[in-house]
């Protein structure tokens, strides 16, 4: 059955006022992704990567020892990050 211009209004309304709470609270959102994806990367594979690194290990050779799965970019940053790291 289709919806009467009042209700329409109203479910219209209950619409806007989700998107303004998720606006208002969308500052703190992506921090908090950004946070757990940084967390779930340093349990996964952050250790074993600066390991295999100091080891003497290659991007791609790493790559090819982690279980979780990890672009080469993502390998050359933290290693990337390590040296810059130990050069400060």
């Amino acid at each position: 059955m289709p919806m009467n211009h009042e209700e329409f209004k109203e479910e219209y309304r209950k619409q806007l006022e989700e998107q303004k709470r998720q606006e208002e609270g969308g500052d703190q959102q992506p921090y908090f992704k950004d946070a757990l994806s940084r967390m779930v990367f340093e349990m996964a594979c952050g250790g074993a990567i600066r390991h295999l690194a100091k080891e003497g290990y290659s991007p791609e050779e790493i790559q090819k020892q982690l279980d979780y799965p990890t672009s080469l970019e993502r390998i050359q940053k933290e290693m990337d990050d390590m040296k810059k790291a130990c050069s400060d």
